[in-house]
Parts: C-alpha cells; structure tokens; sequence
C-alpha cells in the first residue's frame, strides 16, 4: 500500500439516527463549531439522553441527563468563567484553562465544555504526572489559570491539592478557579434520588458559544511521559467533530446505544473520544452514580 491514503469508496459513510424520535443530527459539512454543536443539541435534541448515570443500590433508578440539561448546564458555567477569566488575549491568543482535579465523569466533562464554549483552550492535566511535569506542561501552553482546589487550613488536603498548592507558589501568573461540582451544576442532583428533570424551572444561560478561532487549539492533551517530560497535544475545532465523524464508517447505526465510560479517564484521549463524540452520533454515555458523597 506504501504511503497512498486510506481511501474509502463514495457513499460508504452511513447516515446515523436517521429515523431517530429524539435525535437531531447536526451539519457535519462544517459550519458548526463544536461549542456551537453543543448548543444544537440543547435546542434541537433537547430530550435525548447524553448520560445514564447508573443506580448504586438494588431497587434504585438509572438517572438520565437529557442534552437539554447538559447544554444549558455547561453555558451557564462557560457564563461564570467570562466573569472569572474575561475575553482578553494572552500572546494573542484565548487563555488556556487547566483542569488539575478529579471529579466524576458528569462533571468533568461539564467543565471542560465550558471552557471551549467560553471560547477558551481546556488542558485536562493527567493526576498521575509529578510536581514538575505539571509545572513543566503549565509553562510550555502559557497556561495562567487553573481549576482545581488547594487544601482548607490546618487540613493536609488530598495529593492533587497539595500539588495545586506549590503550583501557585512558584513565581508565575498562575490564578486558582475553584468550580461547582455536581450538584451545583445540576441542581436536582443535590438529593437523592433526583427529582425528574423539569425545563420550566431550570435556567436558561444567556451567552451564545464562542466563535473558535483556527489558529489556536480548542483543546489540548498531553502525552504520557514515560520517556520524557509530557509533551502537550493542541488540537483545533475540527478534531472534536473528526472523532464524531469516524462513527459514520461503520455498518451500524449507533444513535442510542449505550457505550458504558466506566473508568475511562476524562484526562485521556479514549474517554474524551468515547464521551464528546456523542455528540455526533447520537449514543449515550452510561457513568457509575454521581452520589458518592
């Protein structure tokens, strides 16, 4: 086959959801950013489910967050961080945010999208590196700002904390944003089990997502270091719907099936690939119960 490109014959890609109640498939053709895709589905497949979150005890129902709930959810706190970041440039270019926490996948995955749909670079960081691969990543993305928590006075904190702690002692413009978890995000989450989702009572964000800009990633990962210090990955706007796109080679239509994330890292690749590319084509992500507290 030597170097010539995988080709694949005309027609091949498969419509997914085409006959769908609930699901709206977005433009592929590339007018939607994926913030703009994320606010889509809100309005366009606003009962459709994104995450079953499963029931921990015998008896229990599964609880389903529907697009709706996840989008107005995620620009509600894309609101909260223009307060918290603005929209000044830094070298030209949006501020980078780094996630050095590690909440359940629900939230996670909340954050992140905020930060893009804010219009700004989300760098989930990896809990497993050290002190100075995380140092060393912040430095070389010209990160300022990081989510995360440091420990409460006279507590030792949790490792992540501790680290989070020397991160902002060392001289650099590095600013510490602590954000809701769960419960706040969704506010039916806070007692459980949950109230079925109502529309009427929860509130609409009032921001639009951001136009992403081609010359500035939208996201960036990191390699794992085993080597060498972590290298960061930026990928632009396109990666997120490429990884969406895949899914239309394959025979079967996928549009509400369920792939169980489980324990796959958000930090990572595979679990941001497996979650966001939902997005696309339509499937549910099943998650272990957001009541752990």
């Amino acid at each position: 086959m030597g170097d010539k490109p995988l080709q694949y014959p005309l027609g091949y890609a498969r419509t997914q959801a085409a006959k769908h109640p609930t699901w709206t498939s977005p433009p592929l053709d590339g007018p939607l950013t994926f913030p703009e895709i994320l606010h889509w589905h809100g309005e366009h497949s606003p009962s459709h489910p994104f995450a079953i979150i499963a029931p921990e005890h015998e008896g229990e129902e599964e609880v389903v967050i529907t697009w709706q709930e996840l989008s107005r959810a995620i620009f509600r706190l894309a609101a909260t961080l223009r307060q918290e970041v603005g929209i000044e440039l830094i070298d030209g270019k949006p501020p980078v945010i780094g996630i050095l926490a590690y909440p359940e996948a629900l939230t996670y995955i909340t954050w992140l999208c905020a930060i893009t749909a804010a219009g700004y670079t989300a760098f989930p960081l990896s809990p497993r590196n050290s002190f100075p691969a995380v140092q060393h990543l912040l430095k070389t993305t010209n990160c300022r700002y990081l989510i995360g928590s440091i420990p409460k006075q006279g507590e030792p904190g949790t490792a992540l904390q501790q680290m989070a702690s020397q991160l902002l002692q060392d001289p650099s413009e590095l600013k510490l944003i602590e954000l809701p978890k769960y419960d706040a995000l969704y506010p039916r989450l806070a007692q459980w089990p949950p109230l079925p989702y109502n529309p009427v009572t929860d509130s609409v964000p009032i921001i639009q997502p951001s136009a992403a800009r081609k010359d500035a990633p939208t996201l960036i990962i990191h390699s794992s270091g085993s080597t060498a210090f972590p290298k960061p990955i930026p990928l632009n706007d396109d990666a997120w719907n490429a990884w969406g796109k895949a899914q239309l080679y394959l025979d079967d239509d996928l549009c509400e099936r369920r792939g169980a994330s489980l324990t796959l890292p958000m930090f990572h690749i595979a679990g941001l690939a497996m979650t966001l590319s939902s997005a696309v084509w339509g499937t549910s992500t099943k998650s272990r119960s957001t009541h752990f507290d």
